[in-house]
């Protein structure tokens, strides 16, 4: 009979323990930076939404949708990003950029720049897109007032510094030509002229055509294509 009882006794202590260890584990997160949320009992008696940040199993997840890339290649792109960034403290390049880099085959190499060439021109267009909902937002709350014209400003404000480049169609190689691609991706940032010698205009825009330059950042000035002798 007590042989009986001390059975119970430790199998009932046994479930206690694991279900104490479960609430521990619960309370455990690895935490990155993406935010989901929970809710909190707040001494009133309501409730509100209390944010919490993501693990990085979360993370890694939605780079892998984004970048639309299977787990190995994500997988992979992180172990070079740390290679990378031991070369060059200030390592900015994205997963795509890094895959590119890296790839062993030139048809590797053409379908993440095809990747990322899509991705920076939605990103472009959801950039200027939204520069023009904050001007539209800025005129109707304040008219012709600047945005940023906090105090006056007696000197005259200087423009961004533009860059300049002469290009050759007919000698515009390889090099050239992710020189040139390098220029277009910063646009925004240093805005870029690009001046051609004999060429149509019609080549002219096949060229832009060819690199997908975005028609809006030509409209807005960032970039300049234009001819020269």
């Amino acid at each position: 009979m007590n042989n009986i009882f001390l059975i119970i006794l430790q199998t009932a202590l046994f479930l206690v323990s694991i279900s104490t260890s479960a609430n521990a584990i619960e309370t455990k997160t690895e935490n990155t930076g993406i935010e989901n949320t929970r809710t909190k009992n707040t001494s009133t008696g309501n409730t509100k939404k209390v944010y919490t940040s993501a693990t990085k199993q979360q993370l890694a997840e939605t780079k892998i949708q984004f970048f639309d890339i299977t787990n190995e290649e994500y997988a992979r792109a992180e172990t070079y990003k740390s290679l990378a960034f031991e070369m060059d403290k200030n390592n900015t390049l994205s997963t795509l950029e890094i895959l590119g880099m890296y790839a062993e085959t030139k048809a590797e190499k053409r379908k993440y720049a095809r990747k990322f060439a899509k991705l920076f021109h939605q990103y472009t267009d959801r950039v200027l897109g939204f520069q023009k909902l904050i001007r539209q937002a800025n005129k109707d709350l304040y008219g012709n007032q600047s945005m940023f014209d906090y105090a006056p400003v007696q000197k005259k404000q200087s423009k961004p510094k533009r860059v300049s480049r002469v290009i050759n169609l007919k000698d515009c190689h390889q090099l050239c030509v992710e020189e040139v691609r390098k220029l277009i991706k910063y646009a925004v940032i240093f805005p870029v002229d690009f001046y051609f010698k004999n060429a149509t205009d019609l080549e002219i825009r096949q060229w832009a055509s060819q690199l997908e330059i975005n028609k809006d950042v030509v409209n807005e000035g960032f970039i300049t294509l234009n001819h020269t002798h």
